[in-house]
């Protein structure tokens, strides 16, 4: 199957051709900025989707990822702007650190949900934003036996016993939220060592220690 894209620079409109079954690109533009396309198909409804991945090879489901891009922006979207703003804050520090390759650098969407997990747990005790990060790379540092599966606390567009079973049984697990299909931290598709390494570091807040030494009224003290 062949599917044409168009793309817009400078008032020029280019196609874009892909061939086979791609489901990701990555556009480069000008200014070293690069445009990522994720490709799916589109279904009937939420129910339909559920279906084709479970009438789907375990080792294929990964392309059905794209398919919950909405979701994962709503879920994202919902949360409170405090939430927010640590999540600009711990992926500007994930940026920080020097990963050794795609496997071992965590995804975007999974550190924003290590965020608002964390901030989930500690909800009662409205923590500052220096306690929420502490907590958040305290969650980083135990990351190879972690397990979370949102459902357990009414917070996953699905039920318990939605989850595929076999799931259950990995170590470590965080859940997508809202695709009870996916594994997060699946050893087949990212190598959490060094994330538990950097988190754990001693000086793991160094990056927000040099920034923040920047800033006029801190330098002059």
């Amino acid at each position: 199957p062949y599917t044409t894209l168009f793309r817009s620079r400078r008032s020029m409109v280019r196609p874009l051709l892909v061939v086979g079954n791609v489901t990701r690109l990555v556009m480069k533009m000008p200014q070293n900025l690069n445009v990522t396309v994720s490709l799916s198909p589109i279904y009937k409804n939420h129910e339909h989707l559920l279906e084709c991945i479970r009438n789907t090879a375990p080792a294929a489901r990964g392309m059905f990822q794209w398919s919950f891009v909405r979701e994962h922006v709503d879920f994202v979207g919902s949360q409170s702007q405090e939430t927010k703003q640590i999540i600009r804050l711990i992926a500007w520090w994930t940026a920080q650190q020097k990963w050794s390759s795609a496997f071992t650098t965590p995804d975007a969407y999974l550190v924003e949900l290590v965020v608002i997990h964390a901030a989930e747990q500690l909800k009662s005790q409205k923590p500052g934003a220096t306690e929420l990060i502490n907590h958040i790379l305290e969650v980083f540092a135990n990351f190879d036996s972690i397990k979370v599966l949102w459902a357990d606390a009414g917070l996953a567009m699905y039920t318990l016993k939605d989850i595929w079973k076999p799931l259950l049984s990995h170590e470590p697990l965080f859940m997508d939220p809202v695709n009870p299909y996916v594994n997060l931290v699946d050893a087949n598709s990212f190598d959490c060592r060094e994330l538990v390494k950097f988190a754990a570091a001693p000086d793991r807040l160094e990056p927000f220690q040099r920034e923040a030494a920047q800033l006029p009224f801190v330098a002059a003290q």
